[in-house]
């Protein structure tokens, strides 16, 4: 109103920020996270870091500090923020996202203690996961195909049909965001051979004694074993440890010998053949009323068992001692 004027001057002293810059470790079996600041301090020493981890988690350090560890409960993926500022109170902020990849492990056993040639091997499955294993996959180092397969069993049967060395694959997978993440164990598996059994016998009539020849392969075996079960029901002594027995069955039937054929490693194989005993023919007959002089008839009564009778004869002991007749034979395939 007056036209009076007044003027104040003053020096604004305009600060750069701090750049915030930070990265992580996974660290040891993906479960905790190392998180280090590498800021810069453009203007005035950086003095604070704030960290949000981004799972509700928070956490302030003091220059000169610059490294914290967080663990992550859960497998997953993150943003994480950190906020710097310097000694004049200016304040920087960066966010990243942060992927806690799960804690996995592939591990397994042979739970067998003799691994051998053409025997069904269990493998037992230890891999371990703070997460969900998705996928199991197990190649054998020999010539089959992998197995794969998708829910949790404790033990995968394999059968290696040649000895030998083998390296035996686990991998094992599981997902986070879709993304899979995986681990893998191998072992050296070292197959011992097994000797292949094998032996001949023939179908026999009862009372005569079966004879069984072995046939078995040795696979490279220096010392074998045998020992025989020849499946008799009526007796407990139907064994023998010899290589090429002989056995009296007591009754006619079917059996199923067996022949079980073990090596010095204590593999083992097992032959099965079946044997017939053929029952015996019972010989009976009956006569008509012998006068001297005058024919005698005979009359066959005899019992063919199971199968026909093809073949006989009559012997008359008297003075003479003679055959009556002719031996006579039949086609045993005719009715």
């Amino acid at each position: 109103m007056f036209g009076c004027q007044a003027t104040d001057y003053q020096s604004v002293q305009v600060h750069a920020l701090p750049v915030a810059v930070f990265s992580y470790d996974p660290g040891s079996c993906d479960s905790t996270l190392t998180f280090t600041s590498a800021s810069i301090d453009t203007a005035a020493a950086i003095t604070t870091l704030y960290w949000d981890f981004g799972d509700g988690t928070l956490d302030t350090l003091y220059a000169p500090a610059v490294s914290v560890t967080h663990k992550y409960s859960t497998p997953g993926t993150y943003t994480a923020t950190l906020t710097v500022e310097d000694a004049n109170g200016c304040t920087s902020t960066v966010t990243d996202s942060v992927r806690r990849a799960p804690c996995i492990v592939a591990a397994y056993i042979a739970s067998d203690t003799l691994l051998c040639q053409n025997y069904s091997l269990n493998f037992s499955d230890l891999s371990t996961c703070d997460g969900t294993i998705s996928q199991w996959v197990w190649t054998w180092g020999d010539t089959s195909q992998p197995v794969s397969y998708n829910v949790y069993q404790a033990l995968t049967p394999h059968t290696f049909t040649q000895p030998g060395t083998f390296l035996v694959k686990l991998k094992v997978t599981t997902l986070v965001g879709g993304t899979p993440v995986s681990d893998s164990a191998t072992r050296v598996v070292t197959v011992v051979s097994t000797p292949l059994a094998g032996f001949t016998t023939e179908n026999l009539c009862l009372n005569q004694p079966a004879q069984f020849t072995d046939t078995s392969q040795s696979n490279g075996a220096t010392l074998l074993t045998y020992r025989w079960l020849f499946d008799d029901p009526l007796s407990v002594y139907d064994t023998a440890v010899v290589r090429n027995p002989s056995y009296t069955y007591p009754a006619p039937g079917t059996y199923n010998p067996q022949l079980v054929l073990t090596n010095q490693a204590g593999c083992r194989d097992t032959a099965t053949t079946a044997i017939t005993v053929y029952g015996l023919p019972a010989a009976s007959f009956n006569h008509s009323l012998s006068c001297v002089g005058q024919p005698t008839l005979f009359f066959d009564h005899s019992d063919p068992y199971l199968a026909p009778l093809y073949l006989w004869g009559w012997r008359v002991s008297d003075s003479l001692d003679r055959f009556i007749g002719t031996m006579q034979e039949t086609d045993p395939s005719s009715p």
